[in-house]
């Protein structure tokens, strides 16, 4: 079995874990007739199905049905039914009470009503571009003023697709844990991780975890 990937450091590990050589997808002409595919980004169903991705054993990584359903933004309800297609609504109801307190908008009438009941409950929001990563294009919002002003800043096609989300503003504490899995072929490891924090122009973000 042969791996195709982008040949970061990541991948080279899994094809040692594995046991298999590496190939690069952009430079190979031709692939093995085993492939096992390592993800460098979420991917979608219908691009899975084109490498001849037909199961879970096929890759490391992440696909989703929608690449909506690969952001924060499925993590929150919705206000209103002003939402994209690709919507999955029951979603959130099942992780509701695993996530901060908060919404997930797609229109300015229901991000002034999110604002609006998470400000007036816990005081400070905390507005995220669900497409970002590692603490950056989100901000702490004490007023309304203030959220309008940053989604201003962010693309509105985006947003109106990808949405944005609006929740409580977590303080940074001493020690924030998460848990998770990750399988690579036929192996399958749980793990328990320290979430980290970054500074982005003087304050401090999640971003990013040490695992164990």
């Amino acid at each position: 079995m042969t791996q195709p990937s982008l040949g970061d450091e990541h991948s080279q590990k899994i094809a040692q874990l594995l046991g298999v050589d590496l190939v690069h997808q952009k430079t190979s002409r031709c692939w093995p007739s085993e492939v096992y595919w390592v993800l460098p980004q979420t991917t979608t169903l219908v691009e899975g199905k084109r490498l001849g991705i037909e199961c879970e054993l096929d890759f490391h990584g992440a696909i989703v049905d929608r690449y909506i359903h690969g952001t924060k933004a499925v993590m929150h309800q919705t206000l209103s039914d002003e939402y994209p297609d690709a919507w999955c609504a029951g979603f959130p109801s099942a992780v509701e009470g695993l996530t901060l307190p908060g919404y997930t908008v797609f229109c300015e009438k229901d991000l002034d009503r999110a604002l609006a009941i998470i400000l007036s409950e816990y005081g400070e929001a905390r507005v995220k571009d669900p497409m970002a990563h590692g603490g950056h294009c989100q901000k702490v919002i004490r007023n309304t003023a203030e959220g309008v002003c940053f989604c201003c800043a962010v693309d509105s096609q985006d947003a109106g697709y990808f949405g944005l989300v609006v929740e409580a503003n977590a303080p940074i504490i001493h020690r924030a844990m998460s848990v998770g899995s990750a399988q690579f072929g036929n192996n399958s490891i749980a793990f328990t991780a320290d979430q980290k924090t970054i500074t982005i122009n003087g304050r401090d973000f999640y971003g990013g975890s040490d695992l164990h």
